[in-house]
């Protein structure tokens, strides 16, 4: 049973927890977060973070947008949207990037944020999440395409998960019918998303990251 950003076990067997996932208590999860959990000064200060940490502090990350997507799954988004905007408070850019070359679990983790958004209600809320996402994503396909390149054969498998971090976003444009987000996924990445208007005719999965 999740509580917060632990994992309690408890002897007994809950519905959402048929299929091996962990159930959460919500009311507990939401009420850690927003009134209990201390981050030690992640969201006042820029400070130095080492990889152990960064691994840490991303992990606990994750737990944020877990409870947002269990509070979205029992008809609270307002509630949702308060524990999205308190990770985007405390692990501010700067101390936690949104894109990380080597990490392709934690970068999905964060086009699933502004999934949570969206299915929140609150697109707008993600803007900077997704201006700064994209930001550093184009520098580094921009690095990974350089001609006569000596190191491209050691970053063929961050070339390819960039590459499909732009289709979950070119998705996501389509799925919520956001035409400027689309045209600003053109503007970036031309390569890849083949135009700046949405398809009609393109279908995409309907649940992406559920």
């Amino acid at each position: 049973m999740q509580e917060g950003e632990i994992l309690r076990f408890v002897p007994c067997r809950f519905e959402e927890n048929q299929r091996g996932y962990t159930a959460t208590n919500t009311q507990k999860s939401f009420d850690i977060v927003m009134n209990k959990f201390k981050y030690g000064g992640l969201g006042d200060r820029e400070m130095f973070v080492d990889e152990n940490s960064g691994r840490i502090m991303n992990t606990l990350k994750s737990v944020h947008f877990s409870i947002a997507d269990d509070l979205i799954r029992n008809s609270r988004q307002a509630d949702a949207v308060k524990v999205l905007d308190r990770a985007q408070k405390e692990f501010q850019y700067v101390n936690a990037p949104y894109y990380t070359p080597n990490n392709r679990f934690f970068n999905i983790q964060s086009v699933q944020w502004i999934d949570l958004y969206y299915r929140a209600g609150t697109p707008e809320k993600a803007k900077k999440i997704k201006e700064l996402f994209i930001k550093d994503l184009k520098d580094c396909l921009r690095f990974y395409n350089l001609p006569n390149n000596d190191f491209a054969a050691l970053y063929s498998n961050e070339k390819k998960t960039a590459e499909e971090l732009v289709k979950r976003m070119e998705m996501l444009s389509i799925m919520y019918k956001d035409a400027e987000f689309k045209k600003q996924l053109n503007a970036a990445f031309p390569a890849l998303v083949a135009t700046a208007t949405l398809d009609a005719q393109q279908q995409v999965p309907q649940q992406i990251f559920r």
